[in-house]
């Protein structure tokens, strides 16, 4: 079906299932088209009263979609002047999406170089395959509720003052305990420091240690949010090319560089889902003892792994204190909790403790005493041995339902950890034709090749997230993209 808009045509595909146009079907087309810059900035929406006529559907369907739109800037309404497309969109910065920045004379040049990377941000709805979060049914809410309570009864002390900007002594002492005893950790309590979020401890960790125009590596494709961070810090990020094996450690030194940090994601590779092997593990660490080099290890998804053995932490296999570690709850526990950590080396301590106070003064104390408490009573190690089954079983589920496009050449990548599964493409740019695709089947995929920084030239892979998807989710959501790559198979 089509409709002019404006004097385009814009084509919206058949409601799946070849069902009725609901409000919700409606918006996400619509707000696809303008996002995609198909519906151009101030273009002529129908009436709501035409296009139901239209479309055989009734006014309060198209009602509906307008009123989301228009609560989201992203369509204005006026009364005896139609909808319009808004003329300039809301900056809502979406994973895998670069979008136009304000206009340059209202922000600084450093915030609009900041602006052009894709941060990441949560989806408003959890559909195939963009759930990478933890799914809160699988979360022990009444233990947490008693935690909570408790932890903020003992807050109730601490209510009229500052909390430790390094984070109340209870939390950082369970964080270090388990950390020891499962990421096989060189720390204690004295050496974590507990942030609202990794975000935030990448960018103290950056101004702490990169100064304007120092060189920056970090793995190409790799994790926008920590590109951001040296982006802020003013850093040279260059970006160096991740394989099978992991980060290319032997590419750090080429062109004559003087690489000041390198940052990895070793133990599951953002978004590649790779681990870095064991001889490039060693080189890198040999390649951080030298003077004035570090590593920032961030660990982020490092309690989920399912098969094989334990993957241990780079940071407790040297004494030398080059090898920063980067910690969060947000997929252990749940994103609102707001709750990270660094473990920093001894001579950073002090510094990035005021420099974390400089930021944003501290974590609300009790959030950090429920934690705390939810550590220390053993409930937290129940809730990881839970949750790693559960999605261990949903990623068997999950690579059986894709099965079918194995045929048509597309490739299932590693299966060892984390909560995302890649689907290396059979030709290139088969990926980047089915993320355009996707909306007309209610699907949402973003690509690996979206998060790449420089010339990277590896195959491109969908970018599947799970984690919150129940098990029909799962299943219905597969088998849509096999029929999807299916239909468009050569």
């Amino acid at each position: 079906m089509t409709r002019i808009l404006s004097g385009r045509l814009i084509a919206l595909p058949a409601p799946p299932d070849g069902g009725r146009i609901d409000s919700g079907w409606l918006y996400r087309q619509l707000r696809a088209a303008i996002l995609a810059g198909q519906l151009a900035p101030g273009s002529r929406l129908p009436s709501t009263r035409a296009f139901a006529r239209e479309h055989a559907t009734s006014r309060a369907v198209a009602e509906a979609a307008y009123a989301r739109l228009e609560s989201e800037g992203l369509v204005r309404r006026r009364h005896g002047s139609g909808s319009h497309v808004a003329d300039a969109l809301p900056v809502r910065v979406r994973v895998g999406r670069r979008q136009r920045p304000p206009p340059g004379e209202l922000i600084g040049a450093r915030a609009r170089a900041w602006l052009a990377e894709p941060g990441c941000v949560e989806p408003d709805r959890l559909m195939p395959f963009n759930a990478g979060q933890p799914d809160p049914q699988e979360f022990p809410w009444a233990t947490w509720e008693r935690c909570w309570l408790a932890g903020n009864r003992e807050a109730r002390l601490m209510a009229t003052h500052a909390t430790d900007p390094r984070g109340v002594p209870e939390l950082r002492a369970a964080i270090a305990d388990h950390l020891i005893r499962f990421r096989g950790l060189n720390c204690g309590a004295e050496r974590v420091v507990v942030f609202n979020s990794s975000q935030t401890a990448l960018l103290v960790i950056a101004l702490l240690l990169v100064a304007p125009g120092q060189c920056v590596a970090m793995e190409d494709p790799g994790y926008p949010g920590a590109r951001a961070a040296f982006a802020i810090a003013g850093a040279d990020v260059r970006p160096v090319a991740v394989d099978q094996s992991g980060l290319r450690v032997q590419d750090l030194d080429q062109d004559g560089n003087d690489v000041r940090l390198v940052y990895v994601t070793p133990s599951h590779q953002y978004p590649t889902g790779v681990a870095l092997d064991e001889a490039r593990r060693k080189a890198l660490l040999e390649w951080g003892e030298r003077d004035g080099r570090w590593i920032v290890e961030d660990d982020y998804d490092g309690d989920f792994r399912y098969s094989g053995a334990s993957m241990l932490a780079m940071q407790g296999r040297t004494r030398h204190q080059r090898t920063l570690y980067v910690g969060t709850f947000s997929k252990a526990m749940f994103p609102s909790l707001r709750l990270a950590y660094a473990v920093l080396p001894e001579p950073l301590i002090a510094p990035a403790t005021m420099l974390r106070a400089q930021i944003d003064g501290f974590s609300p104390a009790g959030n950090q005493l429920a934690m705390a408490r939810f550590m220390a009573d053993g409930a937290f190690d129940a809730h990881l041995r839970r949750t790693r089954e559960a999605y261990r079983r949903r990623r068997v589920l999950l690579r059986a339902a894709l099965q079918p496009i194995v045929s048509l050449g597309w490739a299932l990548g590693p299966a060892d950890a984390g909560l995302h599964q890649t689907v290396v493409e059979p030709i290139p740019g088969a990926a980047r034709q089915a993320v355009a695709l996707a909306p007309r089947h209610d699907l949402a995929l973003a690509r690996v090749g979206q998060y790449a920084h420089g010339a990277w030239n590896g195959p491109d892979a969908l970018f599947l997230r799970y984690g919150a998807l129940r098990d029909e989710q799962i299943v219905d959501g597969a088998a849509r993209l096999c029929r999807m790559l299916a239909k468009r198979a050569p």
